[in-house]
């Protein structure tokens, strides 16, 4: 949106779930407004290894915005994989 001087308010967004457990085969969706901006798509596991108890699955920065976007996480703890596609 824009304030009355015409300049751009950007306001910060993070979705509610940030921060929850989730399990396997988890899924939901996120709206996201037709303006989004530096949209930011990241995913950690714990694996329980002692030397790497958190690992980071994808950390992907200004995602292209797009009508519908589907990430998906997979593979095993040792050997995780994740995709964005639109």
């Amino acid at each position: 949106s824009y304030d009355q001087n015409g300049k751009e308010v950007l306001t910060h967004k993070t979705w509610d779930g940030n921060g929850r457990d989730r399990t396997a085969h988890f899924n939901t969706v996120i709206p996201l407004p037709a303006n989004a901006k530096n949209v930011k798509v990241m995913a950690k596991e714990c694996t329980g290894l002692a030397w790497e108890w958190w690992r980071t699955i994808i950390n992907e920065q200004n995602v292209p915005l797009t009508n519908e976007m589907k990430v998906s996480i997979g593979g095993t703890t040792l050997y995780p994989n994740a995709n964005i596609s639109h």
